[in-house]
């Protein structure tokens, strides 16, 4: 009851900002429910809506002690109700695969409650007992519970990163990418320390060193679900990658070496720089992807010799051609071109 009653808090009070932080009221718009009513028309409030009262009538179904399989049924719906209003407002329904990564999404948010509750309770069991026998029946299911719940974590948590994390370098060179790899890491520290808890349990060790060792493993989940929470708020690496590139068109002779600002869809800057020896005396240009078969692109001189553009546009992802006519000193035209990929 008191997790519920926390969950139903921390709900109530996302609806209350999310008007505010819309507007840019900050917490007194909060005070007076600045945006309440937008908020509780659109799909965002009537999730949250859905798991405030889900979490309530939870809370009181636990205080009021129900026992029996038909009270534990009611409990599990409940829960995975409250779940499917977490995963709908994450990544896992913003695009396309949403039919198969919510309910991905809630299996491992159902995973990572099991493993970190389960964690919370057995501390609390051994904590609680002192120098006295933990419970044996507990102790013998918890192992089993636990390789379950990571193992659904591994397997929903590869399902949802695949179509976030394209491509592959986007998992080392965006934020998003970093922090998932922090996650992992964190993961492998609390499955290290699992297995460290096993063996001594195993070996029958003294409950002050299992509650240790179950204590900590405890702590590395909660901060790998705090870590979780950071991604949640987080735009993908699938939607912010686009690192610079540098290409070359050919010359003669040598190589013009071209700059690419960001390879993102949108707005982009390109710098030319010819080789030592040749000067560019006119540059015009143009680009051109599949289905687009030219937009043009305008150049100025720059101080170094080189040249850059001024409204270079990659708007559609895919591989994207530059095409130059080039005058070169003293009196030369020729044509070249290089193309990269955009994101």
């Amino acid at each position: 009851a008191p997790a519920s009653a926390v969950a139903a808090a921390a709900t109530l009070v996302d609806l209350l900002l999310r008007g505010p932080r819309a507007s840019g009221s900050g917490w007194a718009g909060a005070l007076r429910l600045h945006g309440l009513g937008d908020v509780l028309t659109g799909g965002i409030g009537v999730a949250l809506v859905v798991r405030l009262v889900l979490l309530v009538a939870g809370a009181l179904l636990v205080a009021r002690a129900r026992r029996g399989v038909a009270g534990t049924a009611v409990l599990g719906a409940i829960a995975v109700g409250a779940l499917t209003t977490v995963a709908l407002l994450g990544h896992a329904a913003a695009g396309p695969g949403a039919a198969w990564l919510v309910p991905a999404a809630v299996v491992h948010l159902g995973a990572m409650t099991t493993w970190l509750g389960g964690l919370v309770l057995l501390a609390g069991v051994l904590l609680r007992r002192g120098d006295g026998a933990p419970d044996a029946v507990l102790l013998r299911r918890w192992p089993r519970l636990a390789f379950a719940s990571v193992a659904a974590l591994i397997v929903t948590g590869e399902l949802q990163a695949f179509p976030t994390v394209v491509p592959l370098p986007a998992l080392w060179r965006t934020d998003y990418g970093l922090l998932l790899l922090g996650k992992l890491g964190l993961v492998a520290v609390a499955l290290a320390l699992a297995v460290g808890a096993h063996r001594l349990l195993a070996r029958g060790s003294s409950p002050h060193r299992l509650r240790r060792a179950v204590i900590a493993e405890a702590a590395v989940t909660a901060a790998v679900v705090a870590v979780t929470a950071v991604l949640t708020m987080q735009p993908t690496a699938a939607e912010t990658y686009g690192p610079p590139a540098a290409v070359a068109a050919p010359l003669d002779p040598g190589r013009l070496a071209v700059q690419v600002a960001s390879t993102r869809r949108g707005p982009t800057r390109l710098h030319l720089a010819p080789p030592p020896g040749v000067r560019l005396d006119r540059v015009e240009g143009s680009l051109s992807t599949e289905g687009v078969p030219g937009l043009e692109v305008h150049f100025e001189r720059t101080a170094d010799g080189g040249w850059r553009s001024t409204d270079a546009q990659t708007p559609l992802p895919g591989r994207w051609t530059l095409t130059l006519q080039l005058d070169v000193a003293p009196d030369r035209g020729l044509a070249t071109r290089t193309a990269w990929d955009v994101w």
